[in-house]
């Protein structure tokens, strides 16, 4: 089990995933879940099952409250930096990838855009 875990971290530093705001709040969730599930299997006492409890419900009342906060004021913090980066470069029309280096962006040609006619349509008013 242990050799799964570490795989389970080396896959996510592999790959360089980077956090979102809420990525705390989740691990934080999953964990407590997880302790709750394993608490009322193995027959803890009472109090710590409620306790594990009501801290998830604080973590998941904060979850939803940052997400809708984040969601109205920023939400592209809510998306992960890879996601950003890539949204960024298409902006700017930054043409390349991690093998080929990043490469000028051609020049746009100055004329009518394809499928677009200078000359009126009959019936069209100026």
């Amino acid at each position: 089990m242990p050799w799964q875990v570490t795989n389970l971290f080396q896959h996510g530093f592999q790959h360089g995933s980077r956090s979102t705001i809420l990525t705390t709040l989740g691990w934080m969730g999953g964990i407590l879940a997880t302790g709750l599930v394993a608490a009322a299997t193995q027959g803890a006492a009472s109090w710590v099952q409620i306790y594990l409890a009501v801290l998830l419900g604080i973590d998941f009342i904060t979850f939803i409250g940052a997400y809708i906060y984040w969601g109205a004021k920023a939400p592209d913090s809510l998306r992960s930096e890879k996601f950003y980066i890539e949204k960024l470069a298409i902006e700017k029309g930054i043409i390349g990838d991690s093998v080929t280096g990043v490469l000028a962006p051609p020049d746009q040609p100055s004329g009518p855009i394809i499928g677009e006619s200078s000359t009126p349509r009959i019936g069209s008013r100026p």
